[in-house]
């Protein structure tokens, strides 16, 4: 019984429900914590284990992650600071997930991968970084 009980705790969703936090912060940090409800959500949603909770906090980590976005469809940690290849990519990649959760305007993910071809691939297919990550816990 006691073996059902720990199998029981280790594939509940209650764990993944921890990892459904409010994003904020720079653009880096709010990426950071934008992925886990997304990821979380995702197990959530496989298993019947849904939160509203995770749909709100993906709402408002996009929405806020926004706010570090340049006219050209590229990221950066603050709006003041170069654009990050990193950044960019990570975002669209988040974004793209976070599609199938709430919704997410495609030409918002579809500006960030046109920037990162036209601005930052090099013709050896390399992407050239500008602007290193500052929060190298998101790597």
């Amino acid at each position: 019984d006691t073996i059902s009980i720990t199998i029981e705790k280790a594939i509940s969703g209650h764990a993944m429900g921890s990892l459904i936090i409010q994003p904020g912060g720079c653009g880096e940090q709010n990426m950071i914590g934008l992925t886990m409800p997304v990821i979380a959500t995702y197990y959530l949603d496989k298993t019947n284990q849904w939160h509203t909770t995770a749909v709100t906090y993906i709402t408002r980590g996009y929405n806020q992650q926004l706010a570090y976005r340049k006219n050209d469809g590229s990221y950066a940690a603050w709006i003041i600071r170069a654009s990050s290849t990193w950044l960019t990519a990570y975002v669209a990649k988040v974004f793209a997930m976070a599609s199938n959760i709430v919704h997410i305007d495609q030409n918002v993910v579809c500006s960030a991968l046109k920037w990162l071809i036209l601005n930052k691939q090099l013709p050896d297919g390399v992407f050239r970084e500008d602007a290193p990550v500052i929060h190298g816990e998101m790597t």
